[in-house]
């Protein structure tokens, strides 16, 4: 089974009075940022979608982008069956699309979390060619 290790900062989040929503449309990438400032106060996926007027699957492909960066921990969005799952079907067949992958995979898995775990999967692999030798 594998195991994900929680990537915590040490700064506390800032206190949730500090999360600005600005009228009209967000900025690239502003809007998973406020998804994410929710998420790391404690909102759940489904609180998130509720308040911001999205769908649950648009807020776990906001959080999914940031398990590159190690600021979500894929753990907190995919349980480790289903990331054993996903892993294994992408390590047998990388080249497969996200639609593919759900076939294999089954109804009980969403995009995000296939995308989270693409994600996942994408840091591993940069923190293992970051880790070898330059020669």
């Amino acid at each position: 089974m594998l195991i994900v290790e929680k990537n915590k900062k040490s700064e506390p989040p800032p206190p949730p009075e500090e999360i600005v929503v600005k009228a009209g449309k967000p900025e690239k990438g502003e809007s998973a940022k406020i998804s994410l400032q929710m998420f790391k106060h404690g909102k759940t996926i489904a609180d998130i979608a509720t308040e911001r007027g999205f769908s649950e699957s648009t807020i776990e492909g906001h959080l999914a982008t940031f398990v590159t960066t190690g600021e979500v921990d894929l753990s907190d969005l995919v349980n480790n069956e289903m990331i054993d799952k996903l892993i294994a079907i992408l390590t047998a067949e990388p080249e497969l699309l996200s639609a593919a992958i759900k076939e294999k995979a089954g109804e009980e898995v969403s995009y995000g979390a296939i995308k989270a775990v693409l994600n996942y999967m994408k840091l591993i692999k940069k923190e293992t060619v970051a880790e070898q030798p330059p020669f």
